[in-house]
């Protein structure tokens, strides 16, 4: 393709003119004769257009408009962050992160199935919903009163030995709900 570009950048070169052919290699005429203006069309147009001279202000504005766009292209450019926060939901979380994570103190009996934890900010009731490997809910349990929670044997069942779970818990009004801490767990 960047042969083709220079032989035609040569063909003008060779011509002595930097403008497009109007006749041809056998001498007919290249341009429509629609398209050719006649001199007194063209001097028409200079006067029409000489006798409704147009405002400055759009000229100046352009001007301006292009200035600024060209001051903000040259402006350097700030070097990103090295570290992107992960969303919560990529992976487990083992440890409190920050006041936004309410319910606190999640700890996991594995010889009873039972979940505790502690927290006096929310009140009951509380949700506890389970994760599976893939995070992907398996359970929720709803209405529990207690800071404590036993798994029933339905969902004991299902559990599989040695798989990894995660639990989470969620309480407080469903317009202001207050999360725990992912909890991972190896079902025994």
């Amino acid at each position: 393709m960047g042969r083709w570009a220079l032989w035609a950048a040569h063909r003008y070169v060779q011509a002595g003119a930097s403008v497009p052919r109007t006749i041809g290699p056998d001498g007919r005429p290249l341009v429509r004769a629609w398209r050719v203006r006649a001199p007194e069309a063209v001097a028409a147009a200079r006067l029409v257009r000489a006798s409704r001279p147009q405002p400055w202000w759009p000229r100046l504005l352009g001007f301006a408009c292009l200035g600024i766009a060209c001051m903000y292209a040259l402006e350097p450019v700030p070097p990103m962050a090295p570290h992107v926060p992960v969303s919560a939901v990529a992976g487990p979380v083992h440890e409190v992160t920050g006041p936004a994570l309410a319910i606190e103190g999640l700890a996991f009996d594995a010889e009873t199935a039972s979940l505790s934890w502690s927290d006096a900010v929310v009140a009951a009731p509380y949700t506890v919903v389970v994760l599976g490997p893939d995070y992907r809910e398996m359970a929720r349990s709803a209405g529990v009163a207690e800071a404590t929670w036993v798994a029933d044997a339905d969902l004991q069942e299902r559990l599989v030995a040695g798989e990894t779970y995660h639990l989470l818990v969620l309480g407080g009004e469903e317009r202001h709900t207050r999360k725990s801490q992912l909890l991972g767990v190896t079902w025994r």
